[in-house]
């Protein structure tokens, strides 16, 4: 069903909470890529006892565990609604087998979908998720087989909770005359690996070269991989690369690596991190996170103070016979902004190294019609899709020379209404009448048919 079969019921969500709140959880199922059977259905393991006949379930793969920039490529976002029908062992049976080789061979996570006939977000209430944690998160699915209802101001967002920002190494600072180079933002690549037993989901590398579309840390050699970096310049500073999305051609890529400043010594083998940025264009059936900021280097001296990277937007998957956005209602998938850290008291006492901020997620609709009140609005200022705000837009201090962590991009929006109601918008029929739903951001529009797999 396309709506889903309203299960559930109408419900008013009345205060602000997340999708794990109301009680509609997620599984981590990449452990399990190697024990399907011929139907391919999907194996739950021990989990199989919180799923029902009737569920539906969001199956999506936010990253893939390959080496293959094409296959990371092709398979990241790839994700498919399975309605459970049939449950035996440890495995559920999908009413329409998922036979499509890029889900399987994903890091996958399943998410219980909520299947109301209406569902109304409150006046000012905001509906949310739990950011992505290497293994579940950063996806809000829902659906409704009537209406879904933002009242006035409400929101549902999953703003800041896609993939996470790097992780600048405050302990080595002024540690032996050493830095670190920032961690990179993190990407679609999984890079994972055990320690004492435990299957750990690292973000990045320390390196300055972008991770992907997550954004490459700062730091003094281009390309190092090590975590401590012999400094060659007394004060040397480079800040983390903003994360990335698609880019539309054209865009303007002012502001979004980081960059150096501070004494070079007379060596010039420092290098800000690259933003995240993926060759092609996105597929409108396949929304992605947004890239991580990349992290700012260690200076070498105390009183300096590395900068983390942002997360990147998260998914925001709607499926409504009729979605409705009253006054000031929005669905936000955007950046995470960087961390202001030039309002610390001790600003004046060092350098400030600042990690890149992190980009727009995705926005997927489907929907009979979608209408905004008032008239007057656009469609444009009610989804959003923006990357987190770059420390250099929150000003501060020039006495010192803060290293700029870099700008993040734009997300994705894919649409696919029959009726969309808004200002100068009356159906779906040209792209360009939404070409202002948010800068430099991507955006398809279809009929609501060409969403059904």
């Amino acid at each position: 069903l396309p709506f889903g079969s309203g299960a559930d019921g109408a419900y008013t969500v009345n205060s602000s909470s997340t999708l794990s709140e109301l009680g509609y959880d997620a599984w981590d199922l990449s452990l399990k890529r190697g024990t399907l059977n011929t139907e391919w259905a999907p194996d739950f393991g021990s989990e199989i006892s919180e799923i029902s006949v009737g569920d539906t379930l969001l199956i999506y793969a936010a990253d893939i565990r390959s080496t293959d920039s094409a296959t990371v490529a092709s398979s990241a976002g790839f994700h498919r609604v399975c309605d459970v029908v049939a449950i035996e062992g440890t495995l559920a049976t999908c009413a329409e087998p998922i036979q499509e080789s890029n889900i399987w061979r994903s890091e996958r996570q399943v998410i219980r979908v909520p299947q109301f006939t209406e569902l109304t977000i409150a006046a000012g209430v905001t509906l949310s998720v739990d950011g992505w944690d290497g293994f579940t998160g950063g996806a809000l699915p829902l659906m409704a087989s009537e209406s879904l209802i933002l009242e006035d101001g409400a929101r549902i967002t999953a703003t800041g909770a896609g993939f996470r920002g790097g992780r600048a190494d405050t302990l080595q600072i002024g540690v032996n005359e050493k830095g670190a180079t920032g961690e990179q933002g993190e990407g679609r690549q999984r890079i994972e690996y055990t320690l004492f037993e435990e299957l750990i989901h690292d973000v990045g590398v320390r390196s300055c070269t972008a991770n992907d579309i997550g954004g490459g840390g700062g730091g003094l050699i281009e390309g190092e991989d090590a975590p401590l970096i012999p400094i060659r310049c007394a004060e040397c500073a480079c800040s983390g690369g903003g994360g990335g999305h698609y880019l539309p051609s054209g865009a303007d890529l002012t502001y979004l690596n980081g960059d150096c400043k501070g004494d070079s010594g007379g060596f010039t083998d420092r290098f800000p991190g690259e933003f995240g940025n993926p060759e092609g264009e996105p597929d409108p059936m396949q929304p992605i996170f947004g890239g991580g900021g990349g992290a700012g280097s260690s200076p070498v001296f105390d009183g300096g103070y590395p900068g983390h990277g942002s997360a990147g937007g998260g998914l925001v998957w709607i499926a409504a016979r009729d979605l409705e956005l009253e006054s000031g209602a929005k669905l936000t998938a955007s950046g995470a902004d960087v961390d202001n850290v030039l309002e610390r008291a001790s600003y004046a006492a060092g350098s400030r190294v600042f990690g890149g901020a992190g980009a727009g997620g995705s926005i997927w609709v489907r929907a009979e019609s979608i209408s905004v009140s008032p008239s007057t609005d656009t469609l444009g200022g009610r989804l959003v899709v923006l990357p987190g705000i770059p420390a250099f837009n929150f000003g501060g201090s020039t006495t010192m020379w803060p290293s700029w962590g870099g700008a993040g991009t734009s997300g994705a929006l894919s649409i696919y209404a029959d009726i969309i109601q808004a200002e100068n918008v009356q159906s779906n029929t040209t792209p360009s009448a939404l070409e202002d739903v948010s800068s430099n951001a991507f955006l398809y529009v279809d009929r609501v048919e060409a969403s059904l797999p």
